[in-house]
Formats: C-alpha cells, structure tokens, sequence
C-alpha cells in the first residue's frame, strides 16, 4: 500500500437509531505534496474537521433556509473526530488525535427513516477514473428529507448539496497548520491525493448494504395449498 506524504485520515463518528454507529471516513492532504507532519498536526486536523463539520450541520443553506441538522433524526448524534496521521510506505497510521463535538452535533428530525436509508454525496476532483473520486453517504435521515415520490425534495438537495461544498473547501483551513490543506480524494491503489473540486447531490436515496445485513429479518409464512 502507498499513500501520498503528508495526508490524514479523518473519521467523523455519530450514534444513530438501534443502537448502531455511523463514521464517514475523509481525508486531508497537503497543497505541497510530502508538507506538513508537524508535531501537533494531527490534532490540528482533528479540530479542523471537527469544526468544518459542526458549520456543515448548522449552516443554513439558501433558497430553502434549512439546515442539515434540521433533516437529520433527532436520534443521529454526532461524537467525535479521529485523525490519523498516515505513514506513506505502509500506509498505517503513525499518530491519532480525537477532537469531540458538542452535544449540540445532531439532527433535530422527530420522524427518522430506515437506518440503512442514505443520500449519497459524491466528490469530484474533475480528473478521470473511480480511483479519483469518491462518495460520501450519510445516513441517520428524517422522513422531511423524502418527497412524496420516494425520493429526495428539492430542498434536501440543496441543503446538503450547498452545505457539503463548504465542508469541503473549509476542512483544512485550520491557521494552525504548517502548511496549507485540501479535503482530498485519497487512493492507496494509484498512490494520489486529489483535491475536491465539487460535489454532486442526487435525487435517489441510495441503501447502505452492510446496515440492511445487519437488520434482523423477521416474515411470515401463509399456506397457498394444504
């Protein structure tokens, strides 16, 4: 495995409805390949995506004057940040720092959705190849998310879709760091780090596979012909 020098591996952690965990696994990396790895970077890292991610649920996003929090399940709390410095020849982590959030970091939604039900966010860097982007699914919804087709408002959208670009252009603005960071597509398989250059919201809800295998499924059977 080898990662470009310099980047953190970010995972946001939230406790959602039965009990289970959801973490979206993001990443930092450095506008000069190979900077940064100060002594207290990784910390640095942590509260810089702690704090971008504690403005994505509170922003409110025009035209629809909405927060993402707002379309969260009031059961979808946010807990903390773990950084990982990553070494770039093993691809392991050399370092970790955690940053918690407030307990103000969740959604506000009184009706949830299924829990393996996610929107999906997908990160482009403008450069060819699946390597080069990413998605990020967020789960934990509440049912004012959904329209009356099933699929996601036109609101909803636009919420996540504005707050999720600030999010990412905000992550590694920390004045605290060496060197100046991206939020970043990173591949261990090509060995590149590419920046987020937008973020594309769908209409569909997309299903979290691993979640759904995790639902116990309980049917009935009825007899056609004794």
């Amino acid at each position: 495995m080898v990662l470009p020098a310099g980047t953190y591996k970010c995972q946001v952690a939230a406790n959602i409805r039965n009990s289970e965990t959801m973490v979206h696994t993001l990443w930092l990396a450095p506008r000069v390949p190979g900077a940064g790895a100060g002594a207290d970077a990784t910390q640095f890292a942590a509260d810089s995506v702690r704090d971008a991610f504690a403005r994505f649920l509170t922003v409110v996003a025009a035209p629809a004057s909405a927060t993402v929090a707002s379309l969260l399940d009031a059961q979808t709390i946010y807990t903390t940040v773990t950084a990982y410095q990553m070494d770039p020849a093993t691809g392991r982590a050399t370092d970790l720092a955690q940053a918690g959030f407030a307990s103000t970091a969740k959604g506000t939604a009184t009706a949830p959705l299924p829990p393996q039900v996610a929107l999906v966010l997908s990160l482009k860097s403008g450069r060819p190849g699946r390597s080069r982007n990413g998605r990020l699914f967020l789960g934990g919804l509440g049912t004012n998310a959904m329209a009356s087709d099933g699929r996601l408002t036109s609101a909803a959208q636009a919420v996540f879709g504005e707050a999720g670009a600030r999010l990412f252009r905000e992550m590694g603005s920390s004045p605290q760091f060496p060197d100046a960071y991206d939020s970043a597509i990173v591949s261990a398989l090509i060995g590149e780090a590419n920046s987020i250059k937008s973020v594309r919201v769908g209409g569909a809800f997309d299903t979290q596979r691993s979640r759904r295998k995790n639902l116990a499924d309980v049917g009935f059977t009825y007899v056609v012909n004794p």
